[in-house]
């Protein structure tokens, strides 16, 4: 998988390429052997990483096979031990990353009680994965209201 930068983020979807990302992604969240990615890939590096554990371990792991100018993400917080990154090679390779944050326990358990009660008004766009590169699209305009959710069949 390749994200191309122009005019906005297109993901190049189908096929072997997609086949050989989602087989790299779903071993690297199982077990990290040796050359795995690369003899899967055929690269020891990749454009993106979504890191939805926030452990030392896999922000390490991600950050070191992170090409050039890739991205790292990471779905929440990262975790009390934080992760050591190796500051030249990630600005020298032009890396970036990205991290969210949202609220606490209590807050959750607050907008948790709201929804129920039906007090949360949310708009929510499935969108298929052959259609991502026009939604994404439609994202970088800003036609985009509420959230869209990649709906893999």
């Amino acid at each position: 998988m390749r994200i191309r930068r122009c005019p906005s983020p297109h993901i190049e979807t189908g096929g072997a390429p997609l086949r050989t990302t989602q087989a790299a992604v779903a071993s690297a969240i199982v077990c990290w052997r040796g050359n795995e990615l690369e003899d899967l890939t055929g690269r020891r590096e990749v454009d993106a990483v979504l890191d939805c554990a926030g452990a030392k371990e896999s922000l390490e792991l991600g950050f070191s096979i992170l090409g050039k100018e890739g991205a790292l993400t990471c779905a929440g917080l990262i975790g009390q031990s934080g992760a050591q990154v190796p500051i030249f090679p990630f600005v020298s390779g032009e890396k970036s990353y990205c991290g969210s944050f949202w609220g606490n326990h209590n807050d959750l358990t607050e907008v948790l009680a709201l929804a129920s009660q039906g007090l949360i008004k949310h708009h929510i766009v499935e969108v298929n994965l052959d259609d991502i590169n026009e939604r994404l699209d439609e994202l970088g305009c800003g036609d985009v209201v509420g959230r869209a959710v990649v709906i893999f069949d």
